[in-house]
């Protein structure tokens, strides 16, 4: 196995780890959608498949993931900000467009601060 997917494989276990402790804390949901906002097969995508595929049946009975590719990412936040906060719906993300976006587009539909908050990060170690 090289080490580029090695690294990824890695990041996608620590993340579904945290994610799959964090999910003791409240009820276990029927339903957990993972909204990328790149196209299929791309790294973040692949990267969202490991997690769902680990946190399946810890978070949630069915994890699914959902590509909403455009606008760098802006469509599937402004899709997610809309849905209720009620952990069945998550974006799954690069860091960069929470971070970058809100500085460079005036019109953006969502405020990464208030509208958003962090569930899981991987670790600066991994990279």
């Amino acid at each position: 196995m090289n080490s580029r997917r090695r690294v990824l494989l890695l990041a996608a276990l620590t993340l579904a780890s945290v994610i799959g402790t964090a999910a003791h804390a409240q009820k276990r949901l029927d339903l957990a959608t993972f909204f990328v906002g790149y196209p299929p097969g791309g790294a973040t995508d692949a990267v969202a498949r490991l997690v769902a595929e680990a946190v399946q049946g810890k978070y949630a009975d069915v994890v699914v993931v959902q590509d909403r590719p455009g606008a760098g990412g802006q469509i599937a936040a402004a899709f997610v900000k809309g849905q209720p906060a009620d952990g069945s719906v998550l974006l799954f993300t690069p860091a960069f467009p929470m971070v970058i976006h809100p500085h460079v587009y005036k019109d953006i539909r969502y405020d990464t601060l208030k509208d958003f908050a962090p569930v899981a990060t991987t670790p600066p170690t991994l990279w």
